[in-house]
């Protein structure tokens, strides 16, 4: 076992992404090289094959913006280091996400940020990949400053608007999304995220790993 200690008065912890978006792998060495970092470590499971490798395989928020869903309530590790202390605290994190269209229906949202399912809702974030990459067998609907911009009807790989987000769907999904998400209709994206046991400060970060 290697034990790494840190002294908070004379460095600070943070998160660091492949590749600085969700769809990116790179190793440990380059990434801390990168950023200047004097240790790095792996911080937890992540997609190792296919177009999205380095997707993230369980819970990410960063600002307590969702990254990336839990997945089987498997534990997770909230950060937060604000130049003084370092606070941490290992938890279970669980998520519900739905989108709202003119205030009026709403859907659930089955997951962020990853490869697309039979009958899913996916929601993809600019902080993903410059577009979804998807393939060209679903609906996605561009959103920009919560309004649909474009529904781009059996396409795929959209761009992501720095400003929004895209939504793609398939199957039951899709359905919904071509009756109430037109061009034109307000969006909104509701999530909330639950951590047992709760979280007792405003973490930096949220990275799900493993059994605890």
């Amino acid at each position: 076992i290697k034990v790494l200690i840190v002294d908070p008065k004379l460095a600070r912890l943070r998160l660091a992404q492949a590749m600085d978006e969700v769809a990116g792998a790179e190793t440990t060495s380059s990434m801390a090289q990168r950023h200047g970092a004097l240790a790095a470590i792996n911080g937890g499971y992540f997609r190792t094959t296919g177009i999205v490798r380095g997707e993230p395989m369980g819970a990410l928020t960063i600002g307590g913006k969702i990254l990336s869903e839990p997945v089987n309530n498997r534990a997770a590790l909230a950060i937060q280091d604000d130049g003084k202390q370092v606070r941490s605290a290992v938890t279970h994190i669980t998520m519900t996400a739905a989108l709202r269209a003119d205030g009026k229906a709403s859907f659930k949202i089955h997951g962020f940020n990853r490869p697309r399912e039979k009958d899913e809702l996916i929601v993809f974030t600019p902080e993903f990949h410059r577009t979804t990459l998807t393939a060209p067998d679903g609906t996605e609907i561009i959103v920009e400053k919560n309004r649909v911009w474009a529904v781009k009807d059996g396409a795929g790989s959209q761009p992501i608007p720095h400003d929004g987000f895209v939504v793609s769907a398939t199957g039951t999904s899709r359905e919904w999304a071509l009756k109430n998400l037109r061009r034109g209709a307000r969006v909104e994206l509701k999530t909330e995220v639950k951590a047992e046991p709760p979280i007792p400060f405003n973490p930096d970060f949220i990275l799900g790993a493993g059994p605890q």
